[in-house]
């Protein structure tokens, strides 16, 4: 029969929330033909403190029927992804969720650039983006607000002055990871060899001109 995608996004971790049966009946309907994309920040894994949660989410997954694939955002444990198994799926790379032991059914995270053909359309996949909850006022790009607990003796009172002043700020490693945005290279290497059209492009970064309008580029 024909094969349903969804596309949804921004689930920070809360697929349980997001995949609710009570909140969206519509979803009893999908199969095991069928597809669910996130655009990035799926949120699972996320860091230490979530890693009974993100083990209980995947066991909720596997009870459902159909495919998630999500793209990594700029809230994705880029670390954690890396240490995952990649396969081949839909001829495209990406990640079998495991987390502590705990392996995903079907759910995949997609972390590098990739092309994906689904239901006979070519799906560019370009995962990963800039955070702009890190910058210390719109429009300024004199530094960026990250915690760095490793290096940082002081940390814990850099943290106390960022919430006093009522700013956004991301803990390295808990939070934020340097490699969060677009791996140019790679979408590079991967579109030197390809000389089709795609179907449909699939990313959690917006082009430039509409980050432009937004400030943040």
């Amino acid at each position: 029969g024909l094969v349903a995608i969804y596309i949804t996004g921004d689930v920070h971790g809360d697929a349980i929330s997001r995949f609710s049966y009570r909140k969206h009946p519509q979803l009893r309907e999908l199969t095991a033909q069928d597809i669910v994309i996130v655009l990035g920040d799926w949120g699972i894994p996320w860091n230490k403190h979530t890693q009974e949660q993100d083990k209980y989410t995947i066991k909720f997954l596997n009870e459902k029927p159909w495919t998630t694939i999500a793209l990594r955002g700029n809230h994705d444990n880029t670390d954690a992804l890396r240490e995952m198994p990649q396969e081949e799926k839909y001829g495209g790379k990406m990640r079998r969720l495991v987390i502590d032991g705990v392996t995903a059914d079907h759910t995949f995270v997609i972390d590098e650039p990739t092309i994906l053909t689904l239901e006979g359309n070519r799906c560019l996949c370009i995962p990963g983006a800039d955070s702009h909850d890190v910058w210390p006022v719109r429009n300024s790009f004199t530094g960026l607000n990250i915690v760095d607990k490793e290096n940082d003796p002081n940390w814990k009172s850099q943290v106390r002055n960022f919430k006093q002043r009522g700013l956004f700020y991301r803990v390295k490693g808990d939070s934020w990871w340097p490699d969060e945005g677009v791996n140019i290279d790679l979408c590079d290497r991967l579109l030197d060899n390809e000389t089709g059209r795609f179907d449909f492009i699939f990313t959690h970064e917006s082009p430039a001109i509409i980050s432009r309008e937004l400030g943040f580029a």
